[in-house]
């Protein structure tokens, strides 16, 4: 019984290293002009100003382009451009901190880290789920790595590994749930 257990680890450790090898090499590691930005800013901020506001003195906001006066407000009676919430999602650029985080360690471009990385660690994921969930359902560890790799090469996710949205994540919660909701009726 615990040998199955092991090996079956094992194969989803494998499963998952195969799909981000192959994300990461598919990646193009950039953000996406519009959302990517914003919420790679957003992650700057949260890493260097400890808030979930887009502050417009963060360092990248030249290196990208980002044209801050169209994006944010201004304070009353001044032309000083104040932080303020974005209307984009909170969860993945709070998933792509320890990311940044990383990259500040190693000293390497955080723009090129959490592009290259975050998302294809989120679909590698995915795949994963899928690939247990499909398990479970069909008992067939063929018919599930195939389900798996049509989820992350051939279906509508494959353009998300070479940006930085929150689309790909919001996959992840949603079949992960279904999964966990499917766990239970199964066992019974």
């Amino acid at each position: 019984m615990s040998e199955d257990r092991s090996s079956d680890r094992r194969l989803i450790f494998f499963v998952f290293i195969f799909f981000f090898v192959v994300n990461l090499a598919s990646s193009g590691g950039h953000l996406d002009p519009f959302d990517g930005v914003q919420s790679f800013l957003v992650t700057e901020s949260m890493v260097l100003k400890h808030s979930a506001k887009l502050y417009p003195d963060v360092p990248s906001i030249e290196k990208l382009h980002w044209n801050v006066s169209k994006s944010d407000g201004y304070y009353p009676n001044t032309k000083i451009i104040r932080p303020d919430y974005q209307d984009k999602g909170l969860l993945i650029s709070a998933v792509a901190v320890p990311f940044y985080y990383a990259a500040l360690i190693f000293s390497v471009s955080p723009i090129s880290v959490v592009g290259l990385f975050v998302n294809s660690m989120i679909i590698s994921l995915t795949s994963v789920v899928v690939f247990c969930f499909s398990l479970e359902i069909y008992r067939s560890k063929k018919i599930a790595f195939v389900l798996s790799l049509i989820f992350s090469i051939c279906s509508f996710v494959w353009p998300y590994i070479s940006n930085f949205e929150a689309q790909p994540l919001q996959t992840l919660c949603i079949i992960t749930a279904a999964y966990f909701v499917y766990l239970p009726t199964r066992a019974n």
